[in-house]
């Protein structure tokens, strides 16, 4: 029957059935909504308020694959911009939040003004049906599709590939990307950070332009990898946002952050620091090579963090084409975005040395498949060593990866010596582990000015496993004492080891229940099909083509993922420990994402036979030389460079004034209405204060209340944050 459709029909078809499925799961995008007044409002602590929702308004249901469409708070018409907030965090920061909680609405109004002489409604859509119901129609109408797309264009994936048409759509709307963050920063970075459009729509020019070799398509490509740090730049820099553990984005760190600042600032300003922490020093070292090349300027250091990171996703892209096509690797560079925003892009977080660290060791590992290159895999080695060093996480993945090497050399067949040579890899490959170790440590050495006991966390998260607990509690009991802890642990397991297994039981059951590993931050909606497609990658890696050369290291490293858990629990920083591995994850869940697409395109091709349509792999064979300079660049930085910073001659100078605050480490905030490059209008920086204030709100007291124009950044001489009013003197240079 398929078969004697014409493709005007299968075209009626797919437009019908997604008009069905777009109609029945977003009615109030389409105008079948209904608002509800709210009465009897009351006002509770801080800037929280609260009211019984109306009658009639239909009951909403989560989504978990699907975006959901969620009912709204109207104030005076306006919908309020933050939703799914707490209670604790509505009446902490106000500005907007709300939520939906058993019956009831808390929200705050939008400029933590009084509710009185304002107008509250809900509007919601006429319907919210199951995802169970939704779902399969939502298949039904990708199947259509795809037969579709194929009756129109049979060769469409080589057609896409190759067309000089997409190339120059492609870098003209690459083009103005880049514009638009420079012309129209604040709408465009906003997109960058709280939305999902814009960012989709770079990461498809990413995965397109990515497969092209002509000179126009390449020099657009790369400067379209910087796009996301330039928006960073401006986000938090030109309008001053904040987060949980920032003031001002990254320009005042906070939190664990400010320890790690410490570092990093005393060792570019002094060549050595006495502030110690947790013993992960990779990060501090590297941090202040790039603030002394920047001129002790934070915000361009962290602009030049980010846009290491996403060349380095840049530099892994054709490699990752190769094997899940252009769609694979756009969501490859979507979701390595959604986690980089939320953790480290723009602000001063271990993160992103282990983002960067780990794309460079992912990307020397798809190297070592296609060029046959064992050193490769050792090259391989050693970065994701330094990554989860530099941000602990799922240290099992390195062992798993000796193992590969060891199983690379088993798998060549080279005569009698084959075990004692896999014997051999695999023990120069944990030599390399420990080496990495042992640069962690020579730094410390030559850096620091005391003492401190690394990786200390382990025994704290350890007794949090057994006790039902977070690292954190344990280390407040026992006053941050790691080896008082470590004794206590060993204690426990030998009178009750039982405790041991239901804490492994509990980290696995929070895992598949809070699908932790794929939700990079607050709401996400990748979750479970993040999960879902993981799987799906790792087991089809044996079965699809395109995968099978890399199934060895897929499997080892997935399971060695997933054994890690216990060691790095959900409710022990979230997925942040995984930020090493994470490149690995996600690859695996676009490879899971293309191989449904396989399988849609086969189902087309056998309703409608005509040409194939494999995936065009780009040619593996041209030297890597870039990516290997850019390797090698990124190891300089984390090893040799920091130890220059002994040396008076490479440390940058404090220049006098009282307080020193220099370009990139302080805002103007001014009463004028209007953000520009060298004021923050303070209605704005009160707006995107409330992101730090919703966790820290006696901090955020002094900034709030400040009656006057003032520069809020770094004393360069005593590393404080400092408020300076505008009539004080001297003042702080503009």
């Amino acid at each position: 029957m398929g078969r004697k459709m014409s493709a005007s029909r299968w075209l009626l078809l797919s437009i019908g059935l997604i008009g069905l499925a777009g109609l029945l799961s977003y009615p109030g995008a389409l105008g079948l909504s209904m608002s509800k007044p709210l009465t009897a409002i009351e006002t509770r602590g801080g800037f929280l308020h609260s009211a019984k929702i109306p009658e009639g308004i239909p009951r909403h249901r989560g989504r978990e694959i699907l975006f959901p469409e969620r009912p709204v708070v109207l104030e005076d018409g306006v919908s309020l911009s933050r939703p799914d907030s707490t209670s604790e965090k509505i009446a902490n920061a106000g500005r907007g939040r709300y939520q939906f909680n058993s019956g009831r609405i808390d929200f705050s109004t939008s400029e933590a003004a009084p509710v009185g002489g304002r107008v509250y409604s809900v509007r919601s859509p006429l319907w919210s049906l199951p995802e169970f119901i939704l779902l399969p129609l939502w298949i039904l109408a990708a199947v259509a599709s795809a037969i579709t797309l194929r009756a129109l264009c049979p060769g469409y994936t080589i057609a896409l590939r190759q067309g000089s048409g997409v190339r120059w759509i492609s870098v003209g709307l690459a083009a103005g990307l880049g514009a638009g963050v420079l012309i129209f920063p604040a709408p465009v970075s906003d997109a960058f950070f709280l939305g999902l459009g814009i960012p989709a729509v770079w990461a498809l020019l990413m995965a397109t332009l990515s497969v092209r070799r002509d000179p126009v398509s390449r020099v657009a490509w790369w400067a379209l990898a910087l796009v996301p740090a330039l928006a960073g730049l401006f986000y938090y820099g030109l309008q001053g946002a904040s987060n949980g553990s920032f003031l001002v984005g990254g320009v005042i760190p906070s939190s664990d952050a400010r320890i790690h600042f410490l570092q990093a600032a005393e060792i570019a300003i002094q060549g050595t620091t006495p502030t110690m922490f947790n013993g992960r020093f990779l990060y501090p070292a590297f941090y202040a090579v790039l603030l002394s090349i920047s001129g002790l300027n934070v915000l361009f250091a962290n602009f030049l963090v980010s846009s290491m990171v996403l060349v380095g996703l840049g530099a892994t892209c054709p490699l990752v084409a190769r094997r899940v096509g252009i769609a694979g690797t756009a969501v490859y560079c979507f979701l390595f975005w959604l986690y980089f925003r939320v953790y480290g892009c723009g602000l001063l977080m271990t993160e992103n040395l282990g983002l960067l660290l780990g794309l460079v060791g992912f990307g020397l590992l798809l190297l070592s498949v296609d060029r046959q290159s064992l050193w490769l895999v050792f090259a391989s080695i050693a970065f994701l060593g330094l990554a989860l060093v530099a941000r602990p996480g799922a240290m099992f993945v390195l062992p798993a990866l000796a193992l590969y090497a060891g199983f690379r050399v088993w798998s060549a067949k080279i005569g009698r010596l084959r075990i004692p040579r896999a014997l051999g890899a695999m023990a120069i490959g944990l030599v390399i582990i420990l080496g990495c170790f042992s640069a962690n440590q020579m730094l410390i050495k030559a850096l620091s000015r005391g003492e401190t006991k690394t990786f200390g966390n382990f025994a704290f998260t350890l007794h949090g496993l057994m006790n039902d607990t977070t690292w954190s509690t344990s280390a407040e009991e026992f006053g941050w004492n790691s080896s008082l802890v470590m004794e206590a642990n060993i204690r426990q397991i030998k009178e009750s080891p039982m405790s041991l297994v239901r804490g492994v039981g509990r980290a696995y059951g929070e895992t598949f229940k809070r699908k932790f590993l794929f939700r990079f931050g607050e709401g996400n909606l990748f979750i479970t099909s993040g999960m879902a497609l993981f799987f799906l990658g790792t087991l089809g890696s044996f079965f699809w083509r395109p995968l099978r050369a890399d199934a060895g290291w897929i499997v080892l490293s997935a399971l060695a993922i997933f054994a890690s858990i216990p060691f790095a629990p959900p409710w022990d920083a979230a997925e942040r420990p995984y930020a090493a591995t994470e490149t690995i994850q996600i690859f695996l869940v676009a490879g899971g994402f293309a191989m449904i697409l396989a399988i849609l395109r086969r189902a087309a091709e056998r309703v409608i036979p005509g040409p194939a349509t494999e995936i065009d792999l780009p040619n593996g064979n041209r030297k890597p030389v870039g990516f290997l300079v850019f390797a090698a660049v990124c190891f300089v930085f984390v090893l040799p460079a920091p130890l220059l910073l002994r040396a008076e001659l490479f440390r940058p100078k404090i220049p006098s004034g009282a307080p020193a605050l220099l370009p990139g480490s302080h805002r103007w905030i001014s009463h004028g209405s209007t953000t520009t490059m060298s004021e923050l209008a303070r209605e704005q920086f009160l707006d995107r204060l409330s992101d730090y204030q919703e966790s820290h709100p006696e901090d955020a007291k002094a900034y709030t209340a400040e009656p006057g124009d003032f520069a809020l950044g770094i004393d360069w001489r005593n590393l404080e944050t400092v408020l300076v009013p505008r009539t004080t003197a001297p003042l702080p240079a503009r």
